[in-house]
Parts: structure tokens; C-alpha cells; sequence
């Protein structure tokens, strides 16, 4: 019931069915783990989703969700080293498992990207890679291989991952902007303002600014 008040942005109400989902078994590790994304995606308040995600892996260690979450907020408090020994710990559990989940690939894929050093992006792109393989239906991991070939300026494999992304969700007014700005990279004027007007029109269609 909580869930769906969440989904319905009643959040208030998603609160309260938290708190009373915790009264009633303060063992269960779930309701701490839908704390901490609510307090990290809509609060943005990166701290307090940390502890409550520390209290969902008390409850339930092997969690991986909860883990890769943790790493989330670390990063997002620039706590880099601890962001990646959270991702790669992930990245153990579900190579252990034989899970096809490539969210922590791609972050720490990112994370070595937003450092920009040269020695890093070798390895950005093999988790970048790895985390397409294991979710090829994922347009966010494309998006982000495609940053990864763009840094290492292999263009044309990073055009073909920027198509693919739009392709998988085209209604992603950020995968139009950047791929159009690609194509104006790689001297296609006709196809970069083709993808131009798309964006534009996307943004008028969701409001974005």
C-alpha cells in the first residue's frame, strides 16, 4: 500500500505506511530500503538515505539493491573511494550469483568518468561494455558506453551507441540533444539538425527547460 501511494507521489501517506510497515516488523529490510530511495531520489537528502540503507543491509546483508543504492549516495556526497568499494562489491555479488544486472557497471563506469583521468578510461569502457551485455535493453547504458567511446574519440562505435539509445527510448529528449551534437562532431549537419528539431520538440512536449 505504501508503494502505491508512492507511485501516486502521495508521500505523505507513503510515509506513513513505512513507519507503521517498521512497527510492525522492525526486522524486515524492505521498508528501510524504499526509505532510502525516496529520501535519495525525492529528497535528494543523500545522508539520511545512506543510514537508512546501512539499516537495510543490517537486516539483510546479501541485498544487493540496497548495496548498489549505498553506492548512489556516496558518490553523490563525493565520497568517491567508498562509492566504488560499494560498486565493487555489487559487481562481485552479482558475477557470484550469475545475475544480468548491469547497473553497477555502469555507475562506476561513470564514476571513473567524472574523474577524467587517462588511466581510467580504459577501464570505464570495460564496465561500460559489461554493463550493455548484461542489460542490452537498458537505454541509459548505452548512453553511457557511448560518453565512454566519445572520451576516447572512437567515434563511429560511439555514434552507433548514441542511435541505439534514442532507439530504446525515443522519447529521452537528452539521448536527441546528444546524439545530434554528435552528428555535427562527426560533420553530418543534415542528420545533427534532424535530431535537433526532435529534441525540441521533445522539450516542448515535457516541459523541459
Amino acid at each position: 500500500l505504501g508503494l502505491a501511494y508512492f507511485g501516486l507521489r502521495q508521500h505523505q501517506l507513503f510515509l506513513k505506511k513505512m513507519a507503521d510497515a517498521n512497527h510492525a516488523n522492525n526486522r524486515d529490510a524492505e521498508p528501510y530500503y524504499h526509505l532510502g530511495r525516496y529520501y535519495a531520489q525525492v529528497m535528494n537528502d543523500f545522508e539520511k538515505a545512506l543510514k537508512l540503507f546501512d539499516l537495510a543491509l543490517e537486516r539483510n546483508p546479501g541485498e544487493y539493491t540496497s548495496l548498489q543504492f549505498r553506492g548512489v549516495c556516496l558518490q553523490a556526497l563525493h565520497r568517491e573511494a567508498e562509492a566504488k568499494a560499494a560498486f565493487l562489491e555489487v559487481i562481485r555479488t552479482v558475477e557470484t550469483r550469475g545475475l544480468r544486472y548491469g547497473w553497477p557497471y555502469q555507475r562506476l563506469a561513470e564514476l571513473l568518468l567524472a574523474k577524467s583521468q587517462d588511466g581510467e578510461m580504459e577501464t570505464a569502457l570495460r564496465y561500460a561494455r559489461r554493463a550493455v551485455e548484461l542489460d542490452p535493453g537498458n537505454d541509459t547504458g548505452h548512453a553511457t558506453l557511448a560518453k565512454t567511446l566519445e572520451k576516447l574519440e572512437q567515434w563511429e562505435e560511439a555514434l552507433s551507441e548514441r542511435q541505439e539509445a534514442a532507439r530504446l527510448n525515443p522519447s529521452e529528449a537528452s539521448h536527441r540533444y546528444l546524439l545530434s551534437r554528435l552528428y555535427r562532431r562527426l560533420g553530418n549537419a543534415v542528420k545533427a539538425g534532424e535530431e535537433q528539431k526532435i529534441y525540441e520538440k521533445l522539450r516542448v512536449i515535457y516541459g523541459i527547460r
